[in-house]
């Protein structure tokens, strides 16, 4: 059987301060999602948890998400489709259209319960022949209580329940297709072991801080469980919600990663879904696929020189304008700093389709004395109203106020709204 696993598509989120949409780039994801399911003749898709950013997510994420369902549906050979909710999900909202998606073939578990019939939970993947040479254990994001354990137990006993889960669903399904090899999802964090798969490299696996996500929702408050929670029946376990695609436990448990960077950390390393292979007693063959970036993501940092000159160098090979985030350092705040990078970026690309876009600004400006933070007047100096926004501004956001806010600050002192003026 060949399986592909992806998770964390995160349909909906923005980026940077300017709140760029992902639409564009989620939807070229997906369109290439259905051809590489066609061409690698995949017959089962797991998506591991995190479909959408928010519980209540955009109607564009949602037309997406179920024009995406409707054509990989009709790809001859695909067997079967299973999709499991992630911690950003409404288990409710995932479920909801849960019987007109099982008549195109496809499986969704919004939410776990402890009430709800076991078979919930078990996914057959039927041959040509009618017999079920896989069984998908589908399990959703679980959150502590739903297993009856307080968030301030140990952690030995948050093991236990997770134990106990994924070991009663693998008797259920052993028990009903006892021929059948055993696979699994989850939605969790999960500590890897210090032995890598042979042709791993450490620096390759290895997951920094800038691969998770920026809330890291431990299932509950106790922090990583361990891969043996899960039983060694499953010959695979599919898993989401850290950001980086890499194995947990010698090559049965793996995580995907985003296909689409969510923040401009992400942006780094290219992004990947999982081609699976299982056949007889063999470990699973895990081989990763690069998923086409449309947009670039590029962080630039330095002073107002080296911030120009990155500029000017800023790739525009993708199919929509990069986008840029920006750390201004220096020892003072230049003014107007913003304004002529924008000029500057209107005349290096003329054409607006392929200028660069700035979605995040951050300042971090230090006094010319000693490298520390610029120090506040002292008390005979009798500060300007436009010093003390200045510096009210920098201690609620860490940076000072653009050009364009102290424009408005001004505005407001001599009672003129902008954009009433006479």
């Amino acid at each position: 059987m060949r399986l592909l696993h992806t998770a964390d598509w995160h349909l909906g989120c923005t980026l940077g301060q300017a709140n760029l949409s992902r639409t564009a780039e989620h939807a070229a994801f997906l369109d290439w999602l259905v051809e590489t399911l066609r061409e690698q003749r995949v017959d089962v898709l797991l998506v591991a948890g995190d479909i959408f950013d928010q519980t209540q997510p955009r109607a564009d994420a949602q037309e997406i998400y179920f024009r995406f369902l409707a054509r990989a549906a009709a790809i001859e050979g695909l067997r079967r489709i299973v999709v499991v909710g992630g911690n950003h999900d409404s288990a409710s909202r995932m479920d909801a259209p849960d019987d007109v998606l099982k008549a195109l073939g496809i499986t969704v578990v919004g939410g776990y319960s402890r009430t709800t019939d076991v078979e919930r939970y078990l996914v057959p993947i039927t041959a040509d022949d009618g017999s079920v040479p896989l069984v998908v254990v589908a399990v959703p994001y679980v959150h502590a209580w739903r297993l009856a354990v307080d968030d301030q137990s140990n952690p030995e006993t948050l093991e236990n329940a997770f134990r106990a889960l994924y070991g009663e669903l693998a008797d259920a399904a052993a028990s009903r297709w006892p021929e059948a090899i055993l696979a699994a999802t989850g939605h969790l964090t999960c500590a890897r072991e210090r032995s890598l798969v042979p042709g791993h490299s450490t620096d390759a696996d290895r997951v920094g801080m800038l691969d998770s996500p920026q809330e890291i929702h431990m299932v509950g408050t106790l922090g990583a469980l361990p891969p043996t929670v899960f039983d060694e029946r499953f010959r695979y376990v599919a898993l989401g919600h850290i950001h980086r695609g890499y194995p947990v436990d010698g090559g049965r448990v793996w995580y995907s990663g985003t296909p689409v960077a969510v923040n401009f950390g992400e942006g780094v390393a290219s992004r990947k879904v999982l081609l699976v292979d299982i056949e007889g007693d063999a470990l699973p063959v895990v081989r990763p696929l690069s998923v086409p970036a449309t947009r670039g993501i590029v962080e630039v940092r330095g002073d107002e020189g080296a911030i120009r000159a990155a500029f000017l160098a800023v790739p525009t090979d993708g199919d929509l304008p990069t986008a840029v985030s920006v750390i201004a350092e220096g020892t003072m705040p230049v003014l107007g700093q913003r304004e002529a990078l924008r000029d500057l970026l209107e005349s290096r690309f003329p054409d607006p389709a392929r200028r660069p876009v700035i979605a995040s600004w951050r300042d971090l400006r230090t006094a010319a004395n000693e490298g520390s933070p610029e120090p506040p007047p002292t008390p005979a100096e009798r500060p300007s109203p436009e010093t003390v926004f200045r510096l009210a501004w920098t201690a609620r956001h860490g940076s000072p106020p653009d050009a364009e806010t102290m424009a408005g600050f001004s505005s407001l002192l001599s009672d003129e709204l902008p954009g009433r003026g006479d």
